[in-house]
């Protein structure tokens, strides 16, 4: 028995990737193009385009990151003050930059 190497018929078909596609998928239509015409196609019901508005928002806007360690410890530190005497002279700080190692 032989390893490896040429095999007669082993592999894909010839031609059965493009074979197989949906028509809409050969002409260049994308899933986003089709939920963003059915969103703005106005003779839709409301639950169709709220449903395709949904399931396009994801693809059109990133989610925002969430906050770092740093600024999650910074945003704690200047609530624990607001309300009480320390409020005034929180607003007179300015936190010190501090510049990288060899930026002269």
């Amino acid at each position: 028995m032989s390893r490896g190497g040429y095999r007669p018929g082993a592999g894909r078909p010839k031609g059965s990737k493009t074979a197989r596609m949906p028509d809409a998928a050969v002409e260049g239509e994308t899933p986003l193009a089709f939920l963003l015409a059915l969103m703005t196609d106005e003779a839709q019901p409301v639950e169709v385009r709220m449903r395709a508005a949904g399931l396009a928002l994801p693809f059109m806007h990133a989610k925002p990151a969430a906050p770092t360690k740093r600024e999650e410890v910074t945003r704690l530190a200047e609530d624990a003050e607001r309300g009480t005497e320390w409020e005034g002279l929180l607003g007179l700080y300015q936190p010190r930059r501090v510049r990288p190692v060899g930026s002269g």
